[in-house]
């Protein structure tokens, strides 16, 4: 019989009933150095949004002209033009059904753009951070720039997010997320029932924002999310750029502090 506990982070299913504590605590952020590209790395998509309010009619309507003006400034590089994001499986809620612009069809990186939203998406084999970073500051420095003309906000939202994915695990997932993944869990009988599944969800405060970690598993595949979020960003290009650079930063510590080990080793 398969049982399930929900608590307000975590959810398990496992065989027998058994009562856990998922203990993940704040990380000390104490790695400077640069990190290579790793090869065998898990990562398998990156993703950077920028979101902005429309509070008035008058600002739904004026933001219905910003795709056009983007896409003027940026079809030299990104011609090409379709309405759904390129090698998705997902599901997605769009407002306003953004367009997807990108070199050539299904091709990535890849820009999504709505009235309230602007996103870039980038994949592991693709991604390399200096150049994702200049890419999304460049092309956020044209989109506050139009906006500014069109409806002037006076403040935006920053989200960063990296998904990573560890295909077909060897270990059961009470041994990977203790050992390999540095992170504890507690119960009074353990060996009572073996977990199979797993969700979790931890959200930290920082400074620049927010920051969440994510767990989960599907049959043998585990999931790891981090997304940064930031307070409101007055329009200012530096600012951005500050932000982005922070939250790349803290969450490529928190990837290294949970999968240092055995498991970061093997992804070189």
């Amino acid at each position: 019989m398969t049982n399930s506990i929900l608590c307000h982070n975590f959810c398990v299913i496992f065989e027998k009933k058994l009562f856990l504590t998922i203990v993940i605590t704040e990380f000390k952020i104490n790695y400077t150095g640069v990190v290579e590209k790793l090869p065998k790395s898990p990562l398998v998509k990156v993703e950077f949004k920028l979101w902005w309010h429309l509070f008035k009619d008058s600002d739904y309507n004026g933001a219905g002209l910003l795709f056009g003006k983007v896409y003027n400034k940026l079809s030299e590089k990104y011609p090409n033009i379709q309405d759904h994001a390129p090698n998705s499986t997902e599901f997605e809620f769009f407002h306003d059904n953004p367009k997807i612009i990108n070199e050539s069809h299904d091709s990535l990186p890849y820009l999504s753009l709505d009235r309230r939203s602007f996103k870039f998406v980038s994949e592991h084999s693709v991604y390399e951070w200096e150049e994702f970073k200049k890419e999304i500051l460049s092309n956020s420095e044209i989109i506050i720039g139009i906006l500014d003309e069109l409806i002037n906000p006076d403040h935006y939202h920053l989200e960063l997010k990296y998904s990573n994915l560890f295909k077909s695990i060897s270990v059961d997932l009470s041994t990977f997320i203790s050992n390999k993944l540095n992170t504890e869990i507690k119960g009074p009988s353990m060996n009572e029932g073996k977990i199979k599944d797993f969700r979790m969800q931890k959200k930290f405060d920082k400074a620049y924002g927010t920051v969440t970690i994510e767990m989960g598993s599907t049959n043998k595949d585990f999931g790891l999310m981090f997304h940064s979020e930031s307070n409101k960003i007055k329009p200012n290009i530096k600012d951005f750029s500050q932000w982005v650079s922070t939250a790349h930063d803290n969450i490529e510590n928190l990837f290294i502090e949970l999968t240092k080990g055995d498991l970061y080793e093997s992804f070189s």
